[in-house]
Protein backbone atom coordinates (compact mmCIF):
# COMPACT_ATOMS: atom_id res chain seq x y z
CA UNK A 1 0.00 0.00 0.00
CA UNK A 2 1.56 3.34 -1.24
CA UNK A 3 1.53 6.88 1.09
CA UNK A 4 -1.24 8.19 -1.04
CA UNK A 5 -3.53 5.07 -0.39
CA UNK A 6 -2.84 5.18 3.60
CA UNK A 7 -3.03 8.88 3.56
CA UNK A 8 -6.77 8.02 2.51
CA UNK A 9 -7.45 4.95 4.53
CA UNK A 10 -6.21 6.66 7.59
CA UNK A 11 -8.96 10.14 6.72
CA UNK A 12 -11.48 7.29 6.16
CA UNK A 13 -10.82 5.60 9.82
CA UNK A 14 -10.74 8.91 11.26
CA UNK A 15 -14.10 10.17 9.77
CA UNK A 16 -15.82 7.16 11.38
CA UNK A 17 -13.93 7.85 14.63
CA UNK A 18 -15.20 11.20 14.77
CA UNK A 19 -18.76 9.97 14.02
CA UNK A 20 -19.11 6.66 15.95
CA UNK A 21 -17.57 9.23 19.06
CA UNK A 22 -20.53 11.62 18.94
CA UNK A 23 -22.54 8.31 18.58
CA UNK A 24 -21.24 7.18 22.24
CA UNK A 25 -21.45 10.39 23.93
CA UNK A 26 -25.34 10.46 22.57
CA UNK A 27 -25.49 7.21 24.42
CA UNK A 28 -24.27 8.39 27.37
CA UNK A 29 -26.13 11.64 27.81
CA UNK A 30 -29.30 8.91 27.63
CA UNK A 31 -27.56 6.85 30.42
CA UNK A 32 -26.06 9.01 32.60
CA UNK A 33 -23.84 6.26 34.43
CA UNK A 34 -22.16 5.05 31.46
CA UNK A 35 -20.68 8.78 31.55
CA UNK A 36 -20.04 9.08 35.62
CA UNK A 37 -16.74 7.58 36.27
CA UNK A 38 -16.72 5.58 39.76
CA UNK A 39 -13.95 7.17 42.30
CA UNK A 40 -12.38 6.48 45.36
CA UNK A 41 -12.62 8.54 48.65
CA UNK A 42 -9.73 11.05 47.45
CA UNK A 43 -11.25 11.19 44.27
CA UNK A 44 -8.94 9.39 42.22
CA UNK A 45 -10.43 6.35 39.32
CA UNK A 46 -11.36 3.80 41.09
CA UNK A 47 -9.45 1.57 38.46
CA UNK A 48 -11.08 -1.98 39.77
CA UNK A 49 -14.74 -0.76 40.36
CA UNK A 50 -15.08 1.31 37.31
CA UNK A 51 -14.04 -1.99 34.74
CA UNK A 52 -17.76 -2.44 33.73
CA UNK A 53 -18.36 0.75 32.90
CA UNK A 54 -15.52 0.85 31.25
CA UNK A 55 -15.98 -2.46 28.71
CA UNK A 56 -20.00 -1.44 28.56
CA UNK A 57 -18.16 2.19 26.76
CA UNK A 58 -15.45 0.52 24.92
CA UNK A 59 -18.22 -2.21 23.06
CA UNK A 60 -20.70 0.42 22.32
CA UNK A 61 -17.91 2.27 20.53
CA UNK A 62 -17.11 -0.75 18.79
CA UNK A 63 -20.49 -1.03 17.63
CA UNK A 64 -20.80 2.63 17.17
CA UNK A 65 -18.07 2.46 15.10
CA UNK A 66 -18.84 -0.21 12.79
CA UNK A 67 -22.85 0.79 12.30
CA UNK A 68 -21.16 4.26 11.44
CA UNK A 69 -18.60 2.34 8.56
CA UNK A 70 -21.58 0.14 7.58
CA UNK A 71 -22.75 3.69 5.68
CA UNK A 72 -19.79 3.83 4.30
CA UNK A 73 -20.43 2.33 0.59
CA UNK A 74 -23.70 4.65 -1.00
CA UNK A 75 -25.16 5.58 1.50
CA UNK A 76 -27.11 2.25 2.44
CA UNK A 77 -26.98 0.14 5.77
CA UNK A 78 -24.46 -2.59 5.28
CA UNK A 79 -23.06 -4.10 8.43
CA UNK A 80 -21.85 -7.08 6.65
CA UNK A 81 -19.96 -5.60 3.87
CA UNK A 82 -16.64 -4.74 2.24
CA UNK A 83 -14.98 -1.25 1.17
CA UNK A 84 -12.54 -0.16 -1.49
CA UNK A 85 -10.20 2.28 0.05
CA UNK A 86 -6.69 2.96 -2.08
CA UNK A 87 -6.94 -0.46 -4.34
CA UNK A 88 -7.56 -2.96 -1.18
CA UNK A 89 -11.07 -4.00 0.39
CA UNK A 90 -11.88 -3.21 4.07
CA UNK A 91 -14.59 -5.03 5.98
CA UNK A 92 -16.47 -2.99 7.52
CA UNK A 93 -16.51 -4.14 10.72
CA UNK A 94 -12.62 -4.00 10.79
CA UNK A 95 -12.96 -0.62 9.87
CA UNK A 96 -15.05 -0.08 12.79
CA UNK A 97 -12.71 -1.51 14.83
CA UNK A 98 -10.16 0.59 13.89
CA UNK A 99 -11.59 3.81 14.24
CA UNK A 100 -12.59 2.86 18.23
CA UNK A 101 -9.07 2.88 19.14
CA UNK A 102 -9.43 6.20 20.62
CA UNK A 103 -6.59 8.49 21.34
CA UNK A 104 -4.32 6.21 21.48
CA UNK A 105 -4.37 4.50 18.31
CA UNK A 106 -4.38 8.01 16.57
CA UNK A 107 -1.19 8.97 18.16
CA UNK A 108 0.53 6.20 16.94
CA UNK A 109 -1.13 6.62 13.03
CA UNK A 110 0.01 9.96 13.01
CA UNK A 111 3.56 9.99 14.35
CA UNK A 112 3.96 6.86 12.31
CA UNK A 113 2.69 8.94 8.75
CA UNK A 114 4.68 11.55 9.77
CA UNK A 115 7.98 9.44 9.86
CA UNK A 116 7.03 8.00 6.54
CA UNK A 117 6.57 11.44 4.59
CA UNK A 118 9.81 12.73 6.44
CA UNK A 119 11.85 9.18 4.56
CA UNK A 120 10.26 10.22 1.65
CA UNK A 121 11.42 13.95 1.72
CA UNK A 122 14.53 12.38 2.76
CA UNK A 123 15.31 10.08 0.21
CA UNK A 124 14.09 12.72 -2.64
CA UNK A 125 16.78 14.51 -1.08
CA UNK A 126 19.46 12.39 -1.26
CA UNK A 127 18.35 10.98 -4.49
CA UNK A 128 18.98 14.64 -5.90
CA UNK A 129 22.24 15.14 -4.27
CA UNK A 130 23.48 11.92 -5.39
CA UNK A 131 22.43 12.16 -9.14
CA UNK A 132 23.50 16.08 -9.04
CA UNK A 133 26.87 14.92 -8.17
CA UNK A 134 27.42 12.04 -10.42
CA UNK A 135 26.11 13.93 -13.26
CA UNK A 136 29.44 14.64 -14.37
CA UNK A 137 33.22 13.08 -14.05
CA UNK A 138 35.11 14.12 -10.90
CA UNK A 139 37.25 16.82 -11.71
CA UNK A 140 36.03 17.77 -15.30
CA UNK A 141 34.23 21.03 -16.39
CA UNK A 142 30.30 21.84 -16.54
CA UNK A 143 28.67 24.03 -18.65
CA UNK A 144 27.12 26.73 -16.43
CA UNK A 145 23.56 28.18 -17.37
CA UNK A 146 25.39 31.79 -18.61
CA UNK A 147 27.68 30.37 -20.77
CA UNK A 148 30.38 30.11 -18.64
CA UNK A 149 32.82 26.70 -17.10
CA UNK A 150 32.98 25.94 -13.20
CA UNK A 151 34.54 23.03 -11.96
CA UNK A 152 32.63 19.62 -11.44
CA UNK A 153 32.12 18.50 -7.58
CA UNK A 154 35.90 17.24 -6.37
CA UNK A 155 35.49 13.40 -4.72
CA UNK A 156 35.17 15.83 -1.61
CA UNK A 157 31.60 17.02 -2.33
CA UNK A 158 30.76 13.96 -4.13
CA UNK A 159 30.30 11.54 -1.08
CA UNK A 160 28.45 8.09 -1.42
CA UNK A 161 29.49 6.17 1.81
CA UNK A 162 27.31 6.03 4.84
CA UNK A 163 27.63 8.80 7.65
CA UNK A 164 29.70 10.83 5.03
CA UNK A 165 29.44 14.99 5.01
CA UNK A 166 28.15 15.87 1.24
CA UNK A 167 30.23 19.84 1.16
CA UNK A 168 28.27 22.36 -0.74
CA UNK A 169 28.76 25.89 -1.04
CA UNK A 170 30.84 25.49 1.75
CA UNK A 171 28.13 24.35 4.14
CA UNK A 172 28.39 20.52 5.94
CA UNK A 173 25.49 18.84 5.88
CA UNK A 174 25.13 15.26 6.59
CA UNK A 175 24.19 12.47 3.83
CA UNK A 176 21.02 10.79 4.00
CA UNK A 177 21.56 7.38 5.81
CA UNK A 178 18.72 4.85 5.75
CA UNK A 179 19.76 2.89 9.04
CA UNK A 180 19.30 6.30 10.72
CA UNK A 181 15.76 7.61 9.28
CA UNK A 182 14.30 3.90 9.64
CA UNK A 183 15.20 3.67 13.61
Amino acid sequence: MNVDSLTTLITVVLAISLAGERLVTIIKTWITWLAIEKVTNTGEVDLANDKIRRFIVQVLSIIACWLTASFINDGSFRPNSEVLIGGKEFHVFLLGLLASGGSAFWTNILSYTKAVKDIKIQQKAYERLYFNGRSAPVGSTVAAPAGTTVPAPTRATVATTAGAIVRSGGQARPKFEWSKALT
